[in-house]
């Protein structure tokens, strides 16, 4: 039987942590629709902050479960999700 719902943690990691003010939330999506980039429209709509801090960021890595994916990919019900900007050395 599929599950009715997807409920998955979001953990913000590193600088985007501190822009958004929040370390980890959970979120219920619709597993028809459970994407990495369906789950980024959620968290602009529902946390002004993230929407803030995404608009100064090049990019936002996703990882699924601690591996890198793309805003294609599919969200399982339980999936930890961690968002953490790019990490740059250097100077």
């Amino acid at each position: 039987m599929a599950d009715r719902y997807v409920r998955v943690k979001v953990r913000f990691l590193g600088a985007l942590a501190d822009d958004v003010k929040l370390r980890e939330t959970e979120l219920v999506m619709d597993p028809e629709t459970a994407t990495v980039g369906n789950l980024l429209e959620l968290l602009r709509s529902r946390i002004p902050k993230f929407r803030e801090a995404e608009s100064k960021l090049p990019m936002i890595w996703v990882f699924i479960n601690d591996k890198q994916v793309m805003n294609t990919a599919q969200i399982q019900n339980g999936d930890r999700i961690s968002l953490m900007p790019p990490m740059y050395e250097g100077g």
